[in-house]
C-alpha cells in the first residue's frame, strides 16, 4: 500500500506490536499483491508442478521434439563460441606457437578433465582450482619481482 500525501497510516499498524502477524505487505507493497502467486516456504510443491501449470509444454511429440532440437543447438552454439574463444586465448598467450587446432585440443582436454574430477566429488574439483590460483598468484609474484616495476608511479 502506498500512502498519498493527504493519506495518514493508521494508528495500529504503526504500535509496533504486530507479533507472529505480521506480514511483509507492511513493508514491501509487492507482498500483499494477490495476483502475484507466492508459496509458503515449507510447502510440498516441486517447482516442476509450479513450471507446468505456468507454462505450457506441447504434448505432442513432433513440436516437442522440435524445441528439444531447438533447445540444443542453441547449446553446441553456446559451447562452440567458448571453444573458439579459449582455441585464440591460447594461440595469442603463446604468441602463435600453438595453432588454433591446439587451443581447440587443450580446450577439449581441460573439459573432460573438469568432467573427471566432477565424478569424484566437489571437494577435488575444487582442490584442482585452489591449486590453479595458487600457481597464478606464484606465477604473477614471480613476474612481478623479475620486472621490479617502479614504485613511484
Amino acid at each position: 500500500m502506498v500512502l498519498g500525501p493527504e493519506q495518514k497510516m493508521s494508528d495500529d499498524s504503526v504500535s509496533g506490536d504486530h507479533g507472529e502477524s505480521a506480514s511483509l505487505g507492511n513493508i514491501n507493497p509487492a507482498y500483499s499483491n494477490p495476483s502475484l502467486s507466492q508459496s509458503p516456504g515449507d510447502s510440498e510443491e516441486y517447482f516442476a508442478t509450479y513450471f507446468n501449470e505456468k507454462i505450457s509444454i506441447p504434448e505432442e511429440e513432433v513440436p516437442r521434439v522440435i524445441l528439444w532440437l531447438m533447445v540444443e543447438l542453441a547449446i553446441i552454439g553456446s559451447d562452440m563460441q567458448e571453444v573458439i574463444g579459449s582455441a585464440i586465448a591460447i594461440n595469442l598467450l603463446s604468441v602463435g606457437r600453438i595453432p588454433l587446432w591446439g587451443g581447440v585440443l587443450i580446450t577439449i582436454a581441460d573439459t573432460f578433465v573438469f568432467l573427471f574430477l566432477d565424478k569424484y566429488g566437489l571437494r577435488k574439483l575444487e582442490a584442482f582450482f585452489g591449486f590453479l590460483i595458487t600457481i597464478m598468484a606464484l606465477t604473477f609474484g614471480y613476474e612481478y619481482v623479475t620486472v621490479k616495476p617502479s614504485q613511484s608511479q
